[in-house]
């Protein structure tokens, strides 16, 4: 992409957003872990401890950095930036120069709850009249609606999860325990173009409760095998979450996930701009109040019945009975009616979409049955 281009568009909505709270200029904060923000505002991919952007009320960037690789790469890709700071050990250098900007004031600052302590005073120590200001819901508000580049990415991501899935039940069926099923997925996403997959498994029966990493477990006969599997292109992800089993399925496993089938396609039913995530929520859990498993879409059993997909695995909006959010075109979001059912054991099903203007449009292209594998 355009980096200078894209950010100017993108740092121009925030600004308006933030104006509108009262907000001068904004701070963003991201770890090796969650590097979502500096992604969508330069396309910047750091290697680093951390990175750090300023973003001032006159359109200007700053960026720091933690690491020489780091400051060497932004001021080669990104010579659009005001200025790029290398910290120093004693985590002060970012905030003295920042602070000879004047700043005063409310500072609208995401990652807030992620910046280390010690960068944390110095930010309070050089900027005495900075008021630092969580914007949590501006950045969720900002970073909802995908626009068409990235739109692109999480297709490209869609079809590598697509990929995966056929993989991981080739793995399965060539009898590999689940550290070799899960490198084999890695393997192949990997060498189609990602630049990194979250993934966790279960292999068993109704003593699984949830998926997890793996383990040396060998999945035998009757096992329910699952998966969540998220590819990352360019920073962007799409996810699938798909339920095999070794063998051939018993009469409650095909009954229980007929229920699951059934809850996913009751929501991708009722999705359009305008329904609320309450909607789609209630839609999943019907079907299972209506079998007689209702207690079991509580949060005992059930963390989410989907999430909003894009620079991270999980972002807002969850998508739960008591969400406030509603649904709004080219948004994207996975809609997963994960759950453990007694009997059974955890079953997982899930598929991304994007809200188009009458409906949604599944990004995956795989079958949603119930394998035997």
């Amino acid at each position: 992409m355009d980096s200078k281009e894209t950010c100017g568009k993108r740092t121009g909505r925030f600004l308006e957003a933030a104006g509108e709270k009262g907000i001068g200029s904004l701070l963003f904060y991201c770890n090796m872990w969650r590097r979502e923000d500096v992604r969508f505002l330069t396309g910047f991919n750091f290697m680093g401890p951390f990175v750090m952007l300023l973003l001032t009320s006159d359109g200007k960037v700053r960026m720091g950095v933690a690491c020489e690789a780091d400051y060497r790469k932004a001021c080669a890709e990104l010579p659009w930036l005001e200025d790029v700071t290398l910290e120093a050990p004693d985590m002060a250098t970012i905030a003295r120069g920042w602070a000879a900007l004047g700043l005063e004031g409310a500072l609208g600052v995401s990652g807030l709850d992620l910046l280390p302590v010690s960068l944390l005073r110095g930010i309070k120590n050089s900027c005495p009249k900075v008021r630092l200001v969580p914007i949590t819901e501006i950045v969720n508000r900002v970073r909802m609606a995908k626009g068409p580049e990235e739109l692109e990415l999480i297709r490209r991501s869609a079809g590598l999860g697509d990929k995966a899935y056929e993989t991981f039940t080739e793995s399965i069926r060539d009898g590999r325990n689940a550290y070799e099923i899960m490198a084999d997925v890695e393997r192949a996403v990997k060498s189609a173009g990602a630049e990194d997959n979250f993934m966790i498994i279960g292999v068993g029966g109704t003593e699984v409760m949830a998926m997890a990493p793996p383990t040396d477990k060998v999945p035998v006969k009757g096992d329910q095998v699952l998966t969540e599997i998220t590819p990352f292109v360019q920073g962007y992800c799409a996810q699938i979450c798909r339920t095999c089993v070794k063998g051939k399925p018993s009469r409650a496993q095909i009954k229980g996930y007929d229920i699951f089938l059934r809850a996913e396609e009751a929501a991708i039913k009722v999705m359009k701009p305008g329904v609320t995530i309450v909607e789609v929520a209630k839609a999943q859990n019907d079907v299972f109040r209506q079998a007689g498993f209702g207690d079991y879409v509580t949060t005992q059993y059930t963390r989410t019945r989907g999430h909003g997909l894009g620079l991270w695995q999980s972002e807002p909006p969850l998508i739960n009975e008591e969400s406030k959010a509603v649904l709004k075109e080219n948004m994207v979001l996975i809609v997963h009616p994960n759950t453990y059912m007694p009997g059974v054991g955890y079953l997982v099903l899930g598929d991304p979409v994007v809200v188009t203007k009458d409906g949604v449009e599944v990004l995956t292209k795989s079958d949603r049955a119930l394998r035997s594998v």
